[in-house]
């Protein structure tokens, strides 16, 4: 594929972003957390041809009504909330603005964010609530941690350095490993 093609389609990306940002970010989650499915299911010996479909189909639901819209208006409600506080675009990018934005992430944002994950990827597979309920003490604690490992590092390079409306891209893109991961501790065991 040529170096232009591909400029045409990153154009067209961000034209997409700019007209329908949440669609769009919706959209790519969705794509992308098929992609993390698909990595977590080969990881675990599945070929390609005998893909879990059904699990497919709940990733690409859960990238396109939660992932994408959930973390777009987070990130909105972030930088909304640290303008209020009088600190421009500028300063936002400034390691202390960084770092609490990071920490309201982690601390605000992930916990009830990876719980609503096993709650929602129970509902699609049709989970008795108290399976869910096990599950979420078996291994929310565990998730958290590697959250915790993660994403705090990701997320003071996309805070820092990633323009505004690219960072949910940016996440999306680190977290194919990471959801690949997260599906394969959710999955039914």
């Amino acid at each position: 594929m040529a170096l232009s093609t591909l400029n045409n389609y990153w154009e067209s990306y961000l034209d997409q972003l700019n007209k329908k940002p949440v669609q769009t970010k919706a959209l790519t989650a969705a794509t992308l957390s098929v992609v993390s499915d698909v990595l977590a299911q080969t990881l675990t010996g599945a070929s390609l041809s005998t893909l879990n479909l059904t699990s497919l189909r709940n990733q690409f639901l859960i990238g396109l009504l939660i992932r994408g819209p959930f973390v777009h208006y987070w990130y909105e409600i972030l930088n909304h909330v640290f303008n209020k506080l009088g600190f421009s675009a500028r300063d936002q990018k400034g390691l202390p603005c960084v770092l609490a934005k990071v920490a309201l992430d982690q601390l605000v944002f992930s916990p009830p964010y990876n719980l609503l994950y096993f709650h929602a990827i129970g509902f699609l597979e049709g989970t008795p609530t108290a399976v869910v309920a096990e599950k979420i003490a078996r291994d929310f604690v565990p998730l958290m941690i590697a959250n915790w490992k993660v994403w705090p590092l990701i997320n003071i390079v996309n805070f820092k350095f990633v323009p505004a409306k690219l960072q949910v891209l940016f996440g999306n893109f680190v977290a194919i490993f990471w959801m690949a991961y997260a599906i394969k501790m959710t999955a039914k065991k």
